[in-house]
């Protein structure tokens, strides 16, 4: 949760995939909030500096959209979130500051 909420809060994160949510069918399957959890290593694919910068920007687009459809809907939804930049209402990124005070200064860990 710690590094979902940098990458949708810190202004120098930097997406490789376009800033607009995909078309892509949405999980259905009821979901633990695990999936997410066991996905969140491939989130380097989609982040300047995480590895894999000069991966082709169609697989690295297909592999997205492979990632939205695999989580759950409410996963799915906070992660186009994250590359459109659209805050969740009523969380600042003060009150993210304050409940993770290192969180812009640490480096980003997405292994």
């Amino acid at each position: 949760m710690r590094t979902c909420l940098r990458l949708l809060y810190d202004e120098g994160a930097e997406f490789l995939v376009p800033d607009e949510a995909p078309p892509y069918n949405k999980n259905q399957t009821p979901d633990e909030g695990m999936m997410l959890y066991h996905e969140f290593r491939k989130l380097r694919i989609f982040v300047r500096g995480g590895g894999y910068d000069n991966l082709n920007q169609t697989k690295r687009e297909s592999l997205f959209i492979g990632l939205l459809e695999d989580v759950c809907e409410s996963d799915a939804d906070m992660l186009c979130k994250m590359i459109t930049r659209q805050k969740i209402k009523g969380l600042t990124k003060t009150t993210v500051e304050e409940a993770f005070p290192r969180i812009f200064i640490d480096p980003i860990k997405l292994s």
